[in-house]
């Protein structure tokens, strides 16, 4: 594990077999270089739009500085209607390394709230990405699930035909 910061590397050689630890008066090269070790970093992008009813699917643009191992998940999370990642739920997937684009689903059971944010974090290194910087708006939805239709003939059990439709309505 590499500490973050700058850091002096020595390089040595010596002729005609490479320098030990406590090696004196040698026939060789030493040179100094300084490293600047960068932290990776996941800068989440914007989210277009800010209103969504829940159980809509987004996009969510991220962009990736340094290096991510092989077999790293990119995880979006959303906040509660407060802002707050206490306790942030997944919301979408994407295997990678590099910078891209997550798709999301803002979970149906999402409450009503205008201060939702969302960020992107990794699982290799673990990273915390910045959110997207601003406030979105979820509106729960409405759902009504349907147990029983009457007055349509169906034939051989085929369901509905194109030709049959109904209407709902409701407050």
């Amino acid at each position: 594990t590499a500490v973050v910061g700058q850091i002096r590397m020595r390089v040595a050689m010596m002729w005609p077999d490479p320098p030990t630890l406590c090696s004196t008066g040698f026939d060789g090269e030493v040179e100094d270089y300084s490293i600047n070790i960068v932290a990776p970093t996941i800068s989440t992008g914007a989210i277009t739009g800010t209103s969504f009813v829940a159980g809509t699917i987004i996009s969510v643009p991220y962009t990736v500085v340094g290096a991510f191992r092989t077999g790293n998940i990119f995880t979006a999370q959303l906040s509660d209607k407060n802002g707050s990642f206490a306790a942030p739920v997944s919301i979408g997937t994407l295997s990678g390394t590099s910078s891209g684009t997550v798709n999301a689903t803002i979970p149906i059971s999402t409450e009503s709230g205008s201060a939702y944010r969302i960020r992107v974090v990794s699982s290799s290194p673990v990273v915390v990405g910045t959110d997207n910087g601003v406030n979105i708006t979820v509106v729960s939805g409405i759902y009504t699930s349907v147990t029983n239709l009457t007055g349509f003939t169906y034939k051989q059990n085929l369901g509905p035909s194109a030709a049959q439709s109904a209407t709902f309505a409701g407050s």
